[in-house]
């Protein structure tokens, strides 16, 4: 958009005031950041710190030399974790999700005006990590992301965990350590059977059969809701006369072969035949992102009367649980979920 004759890519406004868009293709990596209803000095300067942060990351995806940071500081020690086998023998999402919790830390300023980043990282205390996290657990509505800031933090502790061994000259002390930050408590929602129906005749009902297929997808076959987004037509065929799909988590790439129900069969029927992603935006035409489809399906949640609490993510957990009640044997259920652990 542009103010006052200059253009600033990426920054749009809505009626809730200044945001920076990341633009697509970077989604994965960076997130939309709320500059509030003005957009004054101390805005453009977080602004800009954002689209260095997307510059520099552009250059790394085209194999090119990023600008280096200084050796000894906390872009630095970031930059080199992230580099490292620790991440990059992961998973592709953990790898995305590591890279925007240390960017965010960061692009994060201080109350002195400077940026995390730019803190020499051998000379950070415990106090100075303590300080941090009650400033970055409030975002820039002020309005408290506890579960968000303990894993940026929880991923700020690994790189420096990382920097013992690597950068062992330079290493004191992990200012993460010992921080007495409470894990969340585990997740426990469940939809009911009759929230199930009307969520995805509702869907149907919006016209938006992609997000009712997710559902589908989600509560039939007991994935996570990134794995359905990323299903394919190819990935189902007759194994024995009977209709399987092949998934391939990806989140712990663990590659599963499961039956398909009639109810499944039967919402696949729906989307046109020479379609290869099968959850595509009926707004935009385009395969569903992660966030577009979480947002579509409140949407279609909140259509249908059903409770707040619930989110599509939670139908992952209501299989298993059913097919927990329904007798279901631990390894019949590691071989729905993926799970290496019984534990788990």
């Amino acid at each position: 958009m542009k103010i006052a004759g200059k253009r600033y890519p990426n920054l749009i406004r809505k009626p809730s005031g200044f945001y920076w868009n990341p633009p697509p293709g970077s989604r994965g990596v960076f997130s939309t950041t709320a500059f509030g209803k003005e957009f004054g000095p101390e805005q453009m300067e977080r602004y800009y710190l954002r689209e260095t942060s997307l510059a520099r990351w552009r250059v790394e995806q085209k194999g090119l030399t990023a600008p280096r940071a200084p050796d000894d500081t906390v872009d630095a020690l970031f930059r080199d974790y992230l580099g490292s086998t620790k991440v990059t023998q992961t998973a592709r999402r953990t790898q995305d999700e590591y890279r925007r919790c240390l960017t965010a830390l960061a692009d994060f300023p201080l109350e002195d005006g400077s940026r995390f980043g730019d803190q020499v990282w051998a000379r950070l205390k415990f106090r100075h990590a303590d300080a941090l996290f009650k400033l970055f657990v409030y975002d820039e509505n002020q309005d408290p992301r506890p579960v968000y800031a303990r894993g940026c933090m929880a991923v700020a502790r690994q790189a420096w965990n990382w920097a013992r061994r690597a950068q062992e000259e330079q290493f004191k002390v992990n200012p993460f350590e010992k921080m007495g930050l409470k894990a969340p408590k585990a997740r426990k929602v469940k939809w009911t059977s009759s929230e199930v129906l009307q969520f995805i005749a509702k869907a149907e009902e919006m016209g938006l059969i992609s997000v009712g297929l997710a559902a589908v997808l989600c509560y039939e076959l007991g994935q996570r809701v990134s794995d359905a987004r990323r299903m394919l037509r190819s990935a189902f065929a007759r194994v024995d006369g009977r209709l399987a799909v092949t998934v391939v988590q990806q989140k712990t790439e663990v590659e599963l072969l499961l039956p398909v129900s009639n109810t499944l069969e039967c919402w696949l029927d729906k989307v046109p035949a020479d379609r290869p992603h099968l959850l595509v935006s009926e707004a935009t035409g385009r395969p569903y992102r992660d966030y577009e489809l979480s947002k579509a399906a409140a949407a279609v949640r909140a259509a249908a009367g059903i409770r707040n609490e619930v989110r599509i993510g939670d139908l992952r957990r209501t299989c298993v649980t059913e097919l927990g009640r329904a007798g279901a044997t631990d390894d019949e259920l590691i071989s729905v979920t993926g799970h290496s652990d019984r534990t788990i």
